[in-house]
């Protein structure tokens, strides 16, 4: 625990509890990959103003859907990915099940970054689909 108590001494802000968050779950995942991370396990994190999934993939396929509750309108998407082949297909869908945004993010092994602003959204929670086909690489998308 002393590792967890260095790291969160030196965030300060908005960003510890997220911190403390990503920590607590990749102590307690139960992946035990010898020290290289873990592979084809995503981790999603969110707060009222943000949601972050990432990971690391090798040949990933799976649809997962994330609830957000947030105070946001719209938010921003960030995708990026290193190493990136695959497809990952992200809906949001508002709180009135309406799709606020699609978006499709295809590599073929390089560097991929994509930003892209969603619809308006209403009425918590949001609904975050994510769906994998043949995925490698390392993959993160940020909504904020």
């Amino acid at each position: 625990m002393g590792a967890l108590a260095t790291i969160t001494s030196k965030v300060r802000g908005r960003y510890r509890g997220l911190v403390l968050s990503v920590a607590a779950l990749v102590l307690i995942s139960g992946c035990y990959n010898h020290g290289c991370g873990c592979i084809n396990v995503p981790v999603a994190v969110a707060d009222e103003f943000f949601f972050q999934w990432n990971g690391e993939f090798h040949h990933h396929f799976d649809s997962v859907e994330y609830l957000w509750e947030n105070s946001l309108l719209d938010a921003y998407v960030h995708f990026e990915g290193f190493d990136f082949s695959g497809s990952v297909r992200v809906d949001i869908y508002d709180g009135l099940n309406t799709l606020i945004y699609s978006g499709e993010f295809i590599g073929f092994g390089g560097y991929f970054e994509a930003k892209t602003v969603t619809g308006l959204g209403f009425f918590n929670p949001w609904y975050v689909v994510i769906t994998s086909e043949d995925v490698s690489g390392n993959v993160t998308l940020t909504l904020d």
